[in-house]
């Protein structure tokens, strides 16, 4: 662990996020403690050369009372990056911000929301990530946050923005739920643009919710909420699984103070099919997913109370296809800091360097730490729009002589379809419902075990 914060101050409310267009430059933003104990926000920049980590100087953005930081790098271009934070008043706010190797200018600052605004929930909230660039449209980006009243009568609300230069514009600020609404987190389709799941904790039953959406333009349209999970939960976390309409959620079951996962496919706006639920054994307290490996996803949290330090855990997700299916494969928990006091967290993986990602926690001073995990081979294709031909009649090895039944035929030798379901080829020569990065439709299931291939 190595501190970011130079005069090992107090530091809260994390997020860190890498430049994906300059590589090993990352942000850091948090409340300084120890500007006359009053949180000032504040912003590190630095860079990563293997495990090194070199940090500058701290460079305040709000000197007042500041949490529930978030901090995002524009993808579309180098060095810029938003903050979003939380007055005392409960207000939120932004600024953009420029990073020149170590040195941090910020533009000025501007509130997002007319309304008594908290990005995060509450100001006690662990760092989910509620505002997140549209992977698909240059300069928009997406935020969820609860406004309203007093702090137990907020509605969850959601926000389509864009970025020119130093300004941020907001569209219509749409409503998900009224109530005492906590924990929303939101995420788009990394693979389907002008899609994404936002997740909460129902106000009247305190249980595990998402809710999909669409965007055009800035105007949302929402879609049927469904219960994730039939328990009382407290902090929720969504990220885009790097897989077509596939999401994977973290959401901490209350009662025994521990984080469950599980992936979410969004089928339609109403309707979503639910993937087998793994126990972590630690209180997650952020996520996300390696950007050069679809469905592997890293956890961060600490152990149940009282806090023993910060863990890491690894779950990869990797068939979607089939309710309450068991589809992931879980990694060893690897413990990355013991301090007792660390148990406010967050992550961030550097884009531009496969497996590599920055783990940052709060105590009686900001910490970070680099890891490295696995970078696992790529699965080549020789699959474009316009090679597909048909599908073999059965199984057949290296030197033998194959049957293929041609596009416009009757393949026999499936299993699992769902009858009347349109079923795309992927990149590895699979089946699925939904197109993969190239989109080839293989036909559609007459039963089980038929597929009507077809006719280009």
């Amino acid at each position: 662990m190595q501190e970011y914060d130079s005069n090992s101050r107090a530091t809260g409310n994390p997020s860190v996020s890498f430049d994906p267009n300059d590589s090993g430059k990352f942000v850091i933003s948090y409340s300084d403690g120890m500007n006359g104990s009053v949180g000032y926000g504040t912003c590190v920049a630095g860079t990563v050369s293997g495990t090194v980590m070199t940090f500058g100087s701290p460079f305040i953005f709000q000197s007042s009372l500041t949490s529930a930081t978030q901090v995002n790098f524009d993808p579309n271009e180098v060095g810029k990056f938003v903050v979003l934070y939380v007055d005392s008043s409960n207000k939120g706010y932004y600024r953009v911000g420029t990073v020149s190797g170590t040195t941090i200018t910020y533009g000025n600052q501007a509130i997002f929301s007319t309304h008594a605004t908290d990005t995060n929930s509450n100001t006690n909230m662990y760092n989910n990530n509620s505002f997140e660039w549209d992977p698909h449209n240059t300069g928009k980006f997406i935020q969820c946050f609860k406004a309203g009243g007093a702090t137990w009568s907020q509605q969850l609300s959601v926000v389509v923005g864009t970025r020119s230069g130093d300004t941020l514009t907001f569209g219509t600020i749409v409503t998900v739920i009224s109530g005492q609404v906590q924990h929303g987190s939101i995420a788009f389709d990394s693979v389907v643009p002008n899609q994404a799941l936002i997740a909460y904790r129902d106000p009247s039953t305190n249980y595990a919710t998402v809710r999909p959406l669409t965007i055009s333009g800035t105007t949302i349209t929402m879609g049927t909420a469904v219960v994730t999970w039939s328990a009382y939960v407290s902090t929720m976390n969504i990220r885009s699984a790097g897989i077509a309409n596939v999401y994977v959620q973290a959401h901490h079951l209350n009662a025994s103070n521990v984080s469950y996962v599980r992936a979410v496919k969004v089928n339609s706006l109403s309707s979503i099919t639910l993937g087998g639920l793994h126990n972590t054994g630690i209180a997650v307290k952020d996520v996300n997913r390696d950007p050069n490996t679809a469905g592997r996803m890293l956890f961060i949290g600490n152990s149940f109370y009282p806090n023993v330090g910060c863990k890491a855990l690894i779950v990869t997700f990797d068939d979607f296809t089939i309710a309450n299916a068991t589809n992931y494969t879980v990694g060893s928990t690897l413990t990355y800091t013991s301090d007792s006091l660390a148990y406010k967290s967050a992550v961030a993986f550097d884009p531009t360097n496969s497996g590599k990602y920055m783990a940052i926690s709060t105590s009686a001073y900001g910490a970070a730490t680099i890891g490295q995990l696995e970078v696992l081979p790529t699965i080549s294709t020789n699959l474009t729009s316009t090679n597909f031909t048909g599908m073999s009649s059965s199984a057949y090895t290296n030197g033998e002589t194959a049957e293929i039944t041609l596009q416009g035929g009757l393949s026999i030798n499936q299993t699992g379809l769902i009858t009347g379901t349109t079923y795309y080829v992927q990149e590895d020569g699979t089946l699925d419902t939904s197109p993969d990065t190239i989109n080839v439709i293989a036909g559609k299931a007459l039963s089980s075990t038929k597929l009507l291939l077809k006719s280009y």
